[in-house]
């Protein structure tokens, strides 16, 4: 019997990929929020300098945060909730193996 064809091992890796997605998504929108701060700053030292008008550098600012900020509070968002359902998953798995190691999908309430 081949690793691939064990019901355990399948989700396990499936399980694994989950966790590594997770750290993924999650370092992601932070990185993406630390960039779009770091613009932020950067636009608003433009204004203050008089390098950068008003009104264009607050159009640059409304995008930074719509664009930059938004989206790395989806991404973080999103690597939490792929951690939640794996973790939920992994619940739902220890609970239906049975004492031989395989999983019996009738074992179920």
């Amino acid at each position: 019997m081949s690793p691939g064809d064990d019901p355990a091992a399948r989700w396990a890796v499936r399980l694994a990929r989950a966790r590594r997605a997770e750290r993924l998504l999650i370092r992601l929108g932070w990185l993406v929020i630390a960039v779009s701060a770091i613009g932020i700053v950067a636009e608003i030292v433009a204004i203050a300098s008089g390098y950068d008008d008003v009104a264009d550098g607050f159009v640059v600012l409304a995008g930074l945060v719509l664009g930059g900020i938004l989206t790395g509070a989806v991404a973080f968002g999103s690597g939490v909730n792929v951690g939640i359902n794996a973790e939920r998953l992994e619940r739902e798995i220890a609970r239906d193996v049975t004492p031989s190691g395989g999983a019996d999908p009738g074992s179920r309430p």
